[in-house]
């Protein structure tokens, strides 16, 4: 499949919504369908989108990100049909959203399946220990980050 055969589209309004159902629940079948209904209602429509395949018509992939704060991403599902699986689908969809968080100083995070850790490993993520979340940040290490935010004022309570 060539990069011109493949769209990306936003996630900003229901077009979509039954395409990326259905793919849902063909990848994560030992997960309940209200995930994907929850998961839609709260994405971000910035950072959520589809790709569509001109060739195959349909969707072959699809991610779905929330706001986690006001600099934190969370990726709450990404999926790739598994007929597209191999050819860098994911990857590409991935890297999308990374360059996106990295114009906005966004981290992200997300808690991978078993299976899929390396894939994310491979894309600069890494496991912070804490609840086997895995983090990008964009602007720089772990000692960057941990330097931002004790550079912060700390929150009043009123």
């Amino acid at each position: 499949m060539n990069d011109d055969d493949v769209v990306y589209v936003k996630a900003s309004d229901d077009t979509y919504y039954r395409d990326v159902k259905a793919l849902f629940s063909q990848v994560f079948p030992e997960f309940d369908r209200s995930d994907i209904i929850k998961s839609w209602e709260w994405r971000d429509k910035n950072y959520s989108y589809v790709s569509y395949s001109k060739k195959s018509k349909r969707i072959i992939a699809f991610i779905l990100v929330q706001l986690d704060g006001p600099s934190n991403l969370y990726v709450s599902y990404m999926a790739v049909h598994p007929d597209e699986r191999g050819i860098g689908i994911g990857a590409i969809v991935v890297k999308t959203l990374l360059k996106m968080a990295k114009r906005d100083q966004k981290a992200v995070s997300l808690i991978p399946l078993t299976r899929v850790r390396k894939f994310y490993e491979k894309l600069g993520f890494y496991m912070t220990g804490k609840n086997h979340a895995y983090n990008f940040h964009c602007y720089g290490t772990r000692r960057a980050v941990k330097a931002a935010h004790e550079s912060r004022p700390p929150h009043s309570h009123s």
